[in-house]
């Protein structure tokens, strides 16, 4: 079992990745980029 502390980490880190792959996207703004946005945008 993981700890709550290590949970929250996971969570920040998976968050701060998330933020980077939509900035990367915005950024690059190719076909393949609006694709994930896309598919993000329904998860989230």
């Amino acid at each position: 079992m993981l700890s709550k502390r290590t949970k929250f980490i996971l969570n920040v880190i998976a968050i701060v990745v998330l933020f980077l792959l939509l900035w990367w996207a915005h950024v690059k703004m190719d076909p393949f980029s609006k694709r994930i946005l896309n598919l993000m945008a329904i998860y989230i």
